[in-house]
């Protein structure tokens, strides 16, 4: 079943981990009740794989080997948010 799941993120230059069917997608990256989130989509009759998610703030050196989603304000911040998962799968 295809479907659209959010992930929460840690802030702050932080990276955080999340179990994603393969292929998930990302679609979007905002806030959320002042918690950044990234929501994707999935087909949740895949199996589960380890997916990595990197937040960076504005004049940060760029993550390598990682894949830029978007970005979102968080006054006085804005962060960058990056992907790598088992076969980077971003379309």
């Amino acid at each position: 079943m295809k479907t659209i799941w959010k992930v929460p993120l840690y802030q702050d230059m932080a990276t955080t981990s999340a179990e994603l069917p393969v292929g998930a997608i990302p679609v979007h990256v905002a806030l959320q009740n002042d918690t950044l989130c990234i929501w994707c989509r999935v087909d949740t009759e895949q199996p589960r794989s380890t997916i990595m998610f990197e937040v960076i703030g504005t004049g940060h050196l760029e993550p390598r080997g990682k894949t830029y989603i978007g970005s979102v304000q968080r006054p006085p911040f804005v962060w960058h948010v990056y992907y790598s998962g088992p076969s980077d799968e971003v379309v």
